[in-house]
């Protein structure tokens, strides 16, 4: 009995320094953070940051319109040398989570949107943020844009342009999350009336800043109302995307086929 009493007292008091460290740094950290300065240590130095985009779902097609809505989880890293802190001064705790309307964050957003909703308040999507600085923000947004149809009214090409909105290339910088930009698809929803083939992104400058672009191609099947997705990098060579060779999706007496980069339907 007096040992299971020092045991729970024993626990409550280890959850005790844990909040109280985990208070305390909090508060160490924010205390004269000002969020409207870029997190560098000389104004000339960019803030890099890595874009990631998953592609989670295309949700419609307004052929009509010429619009797709599709939801996007955005994932941004970059480095806050505010935020910096040795774990044994805390408990050992090597990671917090921050609202972003406490800190700085990039403004990077979809520079050819229609209408954009946020999935959820932006404050309730909490950032990490890790010992040495690097913070990771994931934002799930659902994008409407216009596309162009292409292929004899067979096909949609669907631009995606991001970057900040405020900042030149010289105060934020955008780089793919590894070596090379590219959309994570491995958690997309499939349906029966969209299929990924697959995807690159390139990064580019727009304007006075830097921007990642993707091309997303829709093949749409009319009469089975089958969208082939193919997000592509470079429009002007579109025969050079391989996925386009190795997919094809046909039933009975319809066909649509993906042959050197075009979608085209015939009826046999």
């Amino acid at each position: 009995m007096y040992k299971t009493f020092l045991m729970s007292l024993a626990i409550i008091q280890w959850s005790c320094l844990c909040s109280t460290d985990e208070d305390r740094l909090l508060a160490d950290l924010l205390i004269g953070y000002n969020k409207m300065s870029r997190p560098v240590f000389k104004p000339y130095q960019p803030v890099r940051v890595k874009l990631a985009v998953s592609l989670r779902e295309a949700i419609d097609l307004n052929e009509d319109l010429g619009q797709v809505k599709i939801l996007i989880w955005l994932k941004m890293i970059w480095k806050d040398f505010h935020l910096n802190w040795n774990p044994e001064q805390y408990g050992r705790i090597n990671r917090v989570f921050i609202p972003p309307d406490a800190i700085w964050t990039p403004d990077i957003t979809l520079y050819n949107a229609i209408h954009s909703e946020p999935d959820g308040d932006r404050n309730h999507l909490k950032l990490s943020v890790l010992y040495n600085g690097e913070a990771t923000w994931i934002r799930p947004v659902t994008y409407s844009v216009t596309c162009k149809h292409q292929f004899r009214g067979n096909a949609w090409l669907c631009p995606f342009t991001f970057g900040s909105w405020v900042y030149t290339s010289d105060q934020l910088e955008i780089h793919g999350e590894k070596r090379k930009v590219q959309i994570n698809d491995e958690q997309f929803l499939s349906s029966d009336h969209f299929i990924l083939l697959g995807h690159e992104g390139k990064r580019e400058p727009y304007g006075f800043s830097d921007a990642v672009s993707f091309i997303i191609l829709f093949c749409h099947w009319f009469i089975r109302h089958v969208v082939i997705i193919a997000i592509l990098s470079r429009p002007t060579r579109i025969g050079a995307f391989d996925p386009c060779f190795l997919h094809s999706c046909s039933e009975s007496s319809e066909e649509v086929h993906l042959e050197q980069g075009f979608c085209r339907s015939s009826l046999e």
